[in-house]
């Protein structure tokens, strides 16, 4: 299901997430899909003018799903967001 979601272990992965959302719909295409992550040099003044504080971080979304002891499979942290 599309959302917010809190985090709920400092542990919580990619693949935890999606499979705490329902998995992917039947529509998904985990090759389309992109995550970001803030970035940690954001500052405060670049937040409040809208600058783009985010950035994309390469994932094969399928293979975190298939294999959860992948490199793709991220540990997520918060503000981390996948769109699928």
């Amino acid at each position: 299901y599309p959302g917010t979601y809190t985090l709920l272990r400092k542990d919580e992965t990619l693949a935890d997430l999606v499979r705490r959302a329902g998995g992917l719909s039947a529509e998904a295409d985990p090759e389309a899909a992109y995550f970001t992550r803030l970035r940690a040099e954001a500052s405060f003044a670049a937040e409040i003018s809208g600058a783009d504080t985010r950035t994309r971080v390469g994932v094969d979304l399928a293979e975190a799903l298939a294999r959860p002891r992948s490199d793709d499979n991220l540990v997520l942290i918060a503000g981390d967001q996948l769109h699928v």
